[in-house]
């Protein structure tokens, strides 16, 4: 009987905007909480709200990629707060054909789920 290889921890990405918001805090805690249970590993990219203008922290998101990551979370609706739909599509599509799931914003062509973070 041969031996198998031992399969490689899948490598998820979360994007979120900050850290110093409590709901923002409490989707990492969980997300990292969550991957652990499931076997996982989880890299959080913490940048800032996108912007329409060069916007040195959201250099972090460049860092995401296919090549590290196997699927990807996105916080769509806080990244997009201050900009709208249209580049926090352009974002997404960055990523293409990585799985992706957008939070409390829908994107065309990906799942959404919504978060309620009132009962956070």
């Amino acid at each position: 009987m041969a031996c198998r290889e031992p399969q490689p921890r899948p490598t998820l990405g979360l994007l979120i905007p900050d850290t110093y918001e409590q709901i923002t805090r409490r989707l990492w805690a969980g997300a990292e909480e969550l991957a652990r249970q499931r076997g996982a590993n989880l890299v959080c990219f913490v940048g800032d709200r996108l912007s329409r203008s060069p916007h040195l922290p959201n250099v972090i998101y460049d860092l995401a990629g296919r090549e590290a990551l196997d699927a990807l979370v996105i916080w769509s609706d806080l990244l997009g707060a201050e900009v709208g739909l249209e580049p926090v599509a352009a974002l997404h599509m960055r990523y293409r054909p990585l799985p992706m799931v957008s939070l409390r914003l829908p994107v065309p062509g990906l799942p959404v789920v919504e978060v309620d973070q009132w009962q956070c």
